[in-house]
């Protein structure tokens, strides 16, 4: 049995995507609030990590790596071992994080196994929840519950910085974007081509609202974004703004913060844009 008053060393292990990490953060959240004193670490795939940046719920952030390198693999499990966790969190429901659960020797292992896989006998207690009838959120938070804690949250955070807001303050600034008029982000792209939008109708639907509305538009997006987001721009006109590749994540909070609404697919930026409180629009 779990004792939390013994419960010193926490690690929670999200090895999924952007989204999927910042969904996770109430669980963050939550622990603290129930367990003030005890360290709390985050094990998250890399390239991911960037969404916890400031976050100061968390201790410590591991990553693992994105190669199947052997060494780094090696180097990565001797050093969760020599952290000596209390407790393991397990939100993946995924094989590999609940054999690095395993493998970090943790004392008590939590986790889902909603597939009913033999990964269910790596952890001391399996969550039981309906992942297709709760909100991510909430399934996380049923393994909050499930070792006696108090679900305490405000939702999934991002922690942007001072910086963070001077710099989109000064690219808004540059691109004679106004934060006194409205302007919409559109975010194109998605990790799953059968999960996007066609361009031609993101363009279409940009010429709409803007004519319709006198709303401006911002289009987002990583590095690989940079020529479909250009694409949608050049066909809009001067009223239409690219800065896919030039902003980071937490940046990318703050932008979304002065738009007045987000329309975009099932990605990271729109769990972002959600998380600051800017009105989605999610293509599914």
């Amino acid at each position: 049995m779990l004792d939390l008053e013994k419960v010193r060393r926490i690690l929670v292990i999200k090895l999924r995507y952007i989204g999927d990490v910042l969904l996770s953060t109430p669980v963050i959240e939550s622990l603290r609030r129930n367990l003030p004193k005890a360290s709390i670490t985050l094990l998250v795939n890399e390239g991911t990590e960037a969404v916890l940046y400031n976050n100061p719920q968390l201790n410590e952030v591991l990553v693992v790596p994105d190669h199947k390198g052997w060494k780094r693999q090696l180097d990565l499990i001797h050093t969760l071992r020599s952290k000596n966790f209390d407790l393991a969190i397990d939100l993946t429901d995924g094989d590999r994080a609940a054999i690095l659960g395993f493998l970090s020797g943790t004392a008590y292992r939590v986790g889902f196994n909603s597939e009913r896989r033999w990964r269910g006998f790596l952890y001391h207690h399996v969550v039981q929840a309906d992942r297709e009838k709760l909100h991510t959120v909430d399934y996380h938070l049923e393994a909050v519950k499930s070792i006696g804690c108090k679900v305490n949250h405000d939702g999934p955070r991002l922690y942007p910085s001072d910086q963070d807001r001077s710099v989109i303050n000064q690219l808004l600034k540059e691109r004679e974007v106004s934060t006194r008029q409205p302007f919409a982000l559109f975010h194109p792209s998605s990790r799953w081509w059968f999960k996007s939008w066609p361009v031609e109708k993101f363009i279409d639907l940009a010429k709409r609202i803007h004519g319709e509305l006198d709303i401006s538009v911002v289009v987002v997006g990583g590095p690989k974004d940079i020529e479909t987001s250009e694409r949608i721009a050049r066909a809009c006109g001067p009223w239409a703004k690219n800065v896919a590749g030039q902003i980071t994540i937490l940046q990318l909070a703050v932008l979304a913060q002065h738009g007045k609404l987000f329309i975009g697919n099932d990605a990271g930026p729109m769990h972002i844009a959600a998380a600051v409180g800017t009105p989605v629009v999610a293509l599914f």
